[in-house]
């Protein structure tokens, strides 16, 4: 639980989520109002794709960076791993959209249900479904997730 690895996580996680943001920016800016290329120039396109991608990129940036700084403190000073981490690492993420909208109603839902659901991931072990399937009734075959076995060296 040492600095270092508060910090690599911090960046890591800013890193991976400013290029998945930045992707959904390009998706949205596909699918929004910007400029058409018109008689050859296809710069104010260009640059309002562009913009999009940013502002998208910096927003997932933030939340990540805030999640990942937010549940490695909580490791830290509280000396534990468990789902109360994930809740803070959430909260904070939640916030961050808050503060990005500029709506406190939206920060306080957005902090709540992310660290729910971080919290919830967690519990979980870091998967949604159980291992006998949705339907627990012996009548239902249960689906293969992977076929393939896995091989031990």
């Amino acid at each position: 639980m040492g600095d270092d690895g508060c910090v690599s996580r911090t960046i890591n996680a800013t890193t991976s989520s400013f290029m998945f943001g930045s992707v959904l920016g390009a998706m949205s800016a596909t699918w929004g109002d910007v400029p058409k290329v018109v008689k050859g120039d296809a710069y104010p396109g260009v640059a309002k794709t562009l913009q999009v991608m940013g502002a998208y990129g910096a927003t997932f940036a933030f939340v990540g960076a805030a999640f990942a700084a937010g549940e490695c403190i909580s490791e830290s000073m509280r000396g534990k791993k468990d789902f109360w981490n994930a809740a803070v690492g959430g909260a904070l993420s939640g916030a961050v959209v808050g503060l990005r909208v500029g709506r406190l109603g939206v920060g306080i839902g957005a902090a709540s249900a992310l660290a729910a659901a971080s919290a919830g991931v967690e519990l979980t072990g870091g998967k949604w479904r159980g291992t006998e399937g949705i339907v627990n009734d012996g009548a239902t075959p249960s689906r293969t997730y992977y076929p393939y076995e896995a091989v031990e060296k």
